[in-house]
């Protein structure tokens, strides 16, 4: 019976000897081709490419960030005005 000492020592040393980083799996099965080693970098497109059809929902979705922030900093304005005492 193999021991796991013994099984652990055969693997390192294949290891050791056999870089499996080097090693193409789909080639060694027959899968198919060997993948490239290095991919193209992506087409960059321009923002208004990728909005596409929702144009307008982002320029609707910006338009109500924008009211969020203006009506935010008017209400926290607003309230450090009044001096009411309830609000602290």
């Amino acid at each position: 019976m193999v021991g796991f000492n013994d099984l652990l020592s055969n693997s390192y040393q294949l290891v050791k000897y056999i870089d499996p980083r080097n090693i193409d799996v789909r080639k060694l099965v027959g899968i198919g081709e060997p993948l490239p080693t290095k991919l193209e970098p992506p087409k960059m497109r321009q923002l208004w490419e990728l909005a596409g059809g929702y144009r307008n929902i982002i320029r609707l979705a910006g338009l109500f960030g924008a009211s969020a922030v203006v009506l935010g900093a008017y209400g926290a304005h607003t309230l450090l005005a009044s001096k009411d005492p309830s609000l602290e």
